[in-house]
């Protein structure tokens, strides 16, 4: 039986920048930078960014701004708007494109899952006091488990 490829987590391959934390908590924690290569792999759905990523982290939260992922795994468009490093879990962020569902994986594993087939989506995610909240669209075509 031929072994199935195991997806790799999201790599930074390059990236550069600075951070300042004056005192001992992540809420003071500010910087700024960019990464230069960013690859999701998945077997033969492979995406990656198409040109440098700007990041910055102010009072503690880190953001960036939409960026696009394109490759044999399809396009992409992602956004953070917001990761809370302290106080509590706080995400704001969102997708959009059609990929390759195994892209995911990296994502869902922990969970036990695995998918296969074409996904599409317009998806906006916010996770805010243990409540997570999902807004959009999304399809799954072939899909599988």
């Amino acid at each position: 039986m031929k072994a199935r490829p195991r997806p790799s987590i999201p790599d930074a391959t390059s990236t550069s920048g600075r951070i300042e934390a004056p005192t001992a908590g992540l809420e003071k924690i500010t910087g700024a930078g960019v990464i230069e290569s960013l690859a999701i792999r998945a077997g033969e759905a492979v995406v990656e960014s198409t040109g440098e990523v700007p990041w910055r982290v102010e009072n503690g939260e880190i953001s960036i701004p939409e960026f696009r992922l394109e490759g044999e795994g399809g396009e992409l468009s992602l956004w953070l708007d917001s990761l809370r490093l302290a106080g509590g879990l706080g995400f704001r962020g969102g997708a959009d494109g059609q990929v390759a569902a195994e892209v995911f994986n990296p994502v869902i594993a922990e969970y036990g899952l695995r998918v296969r087939g074409e996904a599409a989506l317009d998806l906006d995610v916010e996770i805010a006091g243990g409540d997570v909240l999902l807004r959009g669209s999304g399809t799954v075509r072939d899909g599988r488990f």
